[in-house]
């Protein structure tokens, strides 16, 4: 061999490093490709099933969270929504249903897979899981559900897009299950932490017995919601719709003229139970009582007291409003399986397509509240725990019930006694739609029929007020509690051409029942005919109750009708007390409320002796003599025997908003107009300070 031909076959031989390089890559892409055939053949085959199990779970997790996210932005960027109207313990309670309901159809998808002998396919679980997660949370937008069910399609298939160009289909398990331990460990941190709350709240809450609480009163205040003194057989009406409140009037005082501060929930009870007017916290429809407000639970508890509230109005009593404030314990929202897997929105939906066994189950199920029956056995119930623990401090019971309240619907057991009992289907669903179908398509017989249900609704929860007061009677529970029986506002029922309450202030709508039982400290068959306000409660309660510590609530105690002198010092006005009102009316006609609108703006009503004064912010105003016109029929603005009687009545609302003032008012506009034009009437002599300017007009 040449030593040209040697060169050359050094050259075209290959070295070792060339061949350890190409080896080296051989190798990678032969890896590559069975990593290749291996996600083919996977994803062929289907995941294992702890694998499938792990993803299951993490979408569950991830979409709880995001359901519990979209509930919470909804609340706080819906200018129409300000309430949650759920339990307190939604933070948890909510991510658990819909977790549950999340995971069901996944695991459901793995047993039928199993039992056919099939893995599932990766990309196809994962895309129906999460679209039927972006469902539950996609269904809370404010959006049609058709749209919400293509967006959840739309996002299930960019989900198995996804996952299809990727590869570790195990590994990625590994980690979804990583994700479903994390938030199911949240989810638990959630329970523990709202478990630790309420027993730091009943621990902080519970009173110490000081010296002297023996000698103290049990108090008892019953509030019946939206029931009108104007249907009251007590209160002179032609219906014997109330016999059991008329038979126990005779031990007690009631008050012909009471009148509510407010003609809506919130604004009455708050008012009821701090002594201040609505408009010094909120008069608004988004009201919750903030501020540094003392209230009758917290002052009893302060003095020794165990307080327990147990209300049917879970919508303006629940505990997003403030009036649990000083409870120890405050029940509200139901929680029940149904309302707790009702949180989910899928579940809400299913169980709306189950029909109620009757109308009255229908009822109750759109209020998501508990009647008169199964508040009286919670009350009895807390009594029982007493005796149980040989208890000695006394107690403070709220007990608000919506009976009669709007949809006017009575049990089966209730025969009714007015022909309010619905004997079709479209009666039925008139009234479970009265609350918001148009009024003025209503027909005169369709209008006596709801007042009849009204009728019925009261004559059904007098039954109940009667069988529960008896009950404590037998006990011998009454000698030492004082029981306060009220309304917070009434119902217009066609009057006026005005339909369910909170719009205006005509006396049907202000005009509540009041009845103190206190056996041994008010006398009893008083009847008192002289106009008060039930925001007097405050000071009443805290006078009566026997307390050592005095609280000075604004307000007076009622109890000056039958003492002489009341105790010094138990409250902080003297012992003057105004019937006044205030609400907002309605800016247009609301189909759901009327046909008309009388007042518009911030409205104020005065009650003195036999007239009634209303006047709204633009300088509108009516006098009415309740005494001769009690159903408001003749306005005597405009006659001229009436001039000084107007100008006292403008003078004396004038008085009380300046004593009061403003305290934490969320709108001072409106008030500051409607003082400055109410000064501007009062004539010289009968004014107090005036505003030193005129403020602008809202627009």
């Amino acid at each position: 061999m040449s030593l040209i031909e040697f060169e050359r076959n050094v050259l075209e031989e290959p070295s070792s490093s060339h061949i350890d390089a190409e080896r080296s890559i051989s190798r990678v892409h032969g890896a590559s490709r069975r990593d290749d055939r291996t996600n083919a053949e996977a994803s062929r085959e289907g995941l294992s099933g702890l694998a499938s199990l792990y993803w299951v779970l993490a979408i569950a997790v991830v979409g709880a969270g995001l359901d519990l996210a979209a509930t919470i932005a909804k609340r706080s960027f819906d200018p129409n929504r300000f309430f949650y109207l759920m339990s307190r313990h939604f933070h948890w309670q909510l991510p658990m249903a819909a977790f549950v309901v999340l995971a069901i159809p996944g695991l459901a998808f793995l047993i039928v897979a199993a039992s056919v002998g099939k893995r599932p396919r990766e990309r196809v679980l994962i895309g129906l899981c999460v679209a039927w997660a972006f469902l539950e949370a996609s269904l809370r937008l404010p959006i049609a559900t058709w749209s919400s069910v293509i967006l959840a399609i739309g996002a299930g298939a960019c989900a198995s897009r996804l996952v299809a160009r990727r590869v570790g289909a195990e590994r990625r398990a590994r980690r979804a299950g990583l994700v479903a331990a994390a938030g199911i460990v949240c989810w638990i941190g959630f329970v523990c932490e709202s478990i630790y709350h309420d027993i730091h709240r009943s621990r902080n809450s519970i009173p110490v017995v000081r010296s002297g609480t023996a000698r103290m009163r049990n108090v008892v205040l019953i509030v019946l919601d939206a029931v009108r003194a104007e249907s009251l057989s007590l209160n002179g009406y032609d219906r014997d719709t109330t016999p059991n409140l008329k038979r126990w009037a005779k031990r007690g005082v009631s008050f012909d003229r009471a009148v509510a501060p407010s003609s809506w929930t919130f604004p009455s009870h708050a008012s009821m139970f701090t002594g201040y007017w609505p408009y010094q916290f909120n008069v608004d429809w988004k009201g919750a009582l903030k501020g540094d407000f003392q209230t009758t639970a917290g002052y009893l508890a302060s003095a020794g007291y165990r307080t327990i509230g147990i209300v049917g109005n879970t919508s303006y009593c629940s505990w997003e409003t403030g009036l649990d404030r000083g409870f120890e314990r405050y029940e509200d929202h139901l929680e029940t399986f149904r309302t707790i897997a009702a949180q989910s929105s899928l579940a809400a939906a299913a169980l709306d397509r189950i029909p109620p066994a009757d109308v009255y189950e229908a009822k109750w199920r759109s209020v998501k509240s508990r009647d008169a029956a199964a508040i009286n056995r919670l009350f009895f119930n807390f009594l029982a725990e007493r005796s149980a623990h040989d208890e000695t401090a006394p107690y403070f019971a709220f007990l608000n019930y919506i009976d009669a309240h709007e949809p006017f619907v009575t049990p089966k057991n209730f025969p009714g006694k007015f022909g309010g009992k619905p004997r079709s289907p479209a009666e039925e669903q008139l009234l479970l739609d009265y609350s918001h179908l148009d009024k003025s398509k209503l027909t005169t017989a369709q209008v006596a029929f709801l007042r009849n249900a009204y009728d019925d609704s009261i004559a059904h929860l007098d039954r109940e007020i009667g069988a529960s007061l008896d009950e404590l009677d037998r006990r011998g529970a009454l000698e030492s509690t004082v029981v306060v029986i009220t309304s917070d506002h009434g119902e217009s029922l066609g009057e006026h051409d005005f339909f369910n309450h909170g719009k205006s202030l005509y006396w049907n709508e202000i005009h509540v029942p009041l009845l103190i039982i206190a056996p041994g400290s008010a006398p009893a068959g008083k009847k008192v005919s002289v106009p008060v306000s039930t925001r007097d409660l405050a000071a009443t309660l805290a006078e009566m109750s026997g307390s050592p510590k005095p609280r000075h609530f604004h307000g007076s105690s009622l109890s000056r009708y039958w003492i002489e002198r009341p105790a010094i010092g138990r409250t902080a006005r003297g012992t003057r007390s105004t019937a006044m009102s205030v609400v907002y009316g309605l800016e247009e006609p609301d189909p759901a409320f009327g046909t008309r609108v009388d007042f518009e703006g911030m409205l104020f009503s005065l009650v003195v002796d036999d007239h009634h004064y209303i006047r709204n912010q633009s300088e509108k105003e009516a006098l009415f003599n309740i005494a001769a016109d009690r159903s408001e029929d003749h306005n005597l603005i405009n006659d001229s025997g009436n001039f000084e009687i107007l100008n006292r009545l403008r003078a004396r609302l004038c008085n009380e908003i300046d004593d009061n003032g403003i305290l934490a008012g969320i709108e001072p506009e409106p008030l500051e107009i409607f003082r400055f034009f109410l000064h501007d009437r009062i004539p010289k002599g009968r004014r107090t300070a005036a505003p030193n300017r005129a403020p602008a007009r809202s627009k």
